[in-house]
């Protein structure tokens, strides 16, 4: 937030008042809901912020996932468990990544 007089000063003289306005109220909009993880344009005022954006977005769901979990059986949630770690650790199955990402996940 301390930052954003001099993003301003900075898009102002790239893009015009029109512009810099713009550009400046989606990218602080975006920062306070914490969208700077998602998308690479928002991370402009405090690029560390991202953490928190990241761990906003993984807590979210977890209080839905958790009562599934608990009211799954112990067999369902081992099952379930496995499934998601075969999800994750094979990059060939991610489609987020592209085909060079997944060749450098296989080198690795």
């Amino acid at each position: 937030m301390l930052d954003l007089p001099h993003v301003f000063i900075f898009r102002l003289a790239k893009y015009g008042l029109e512009g810099a306005l713009w550009k400046t109220t989606v990218t602080l909009a975006g920062n306070l809901v914490m969208l700077q993880a998602w998308i690479l344009d928002l991370r402009f005022l405090n690029p560390p912020v991202w953490s928190l954006a990241v761990e906003t977005i993984f807590y979210l769901p977890f209080p839905f996932i958790g009562w599934r979990l608990w009211k799954a059986s112990p067999r369902a949630a081992v099952f379930g468990s496995f499934l998601l770690y075969h999800r994750l650790s094979h990059p060939e199955y991610n489609t987020c990544l592209s085909g060079t990402e997944r060749h450098q996940l296989r080198l690795v």
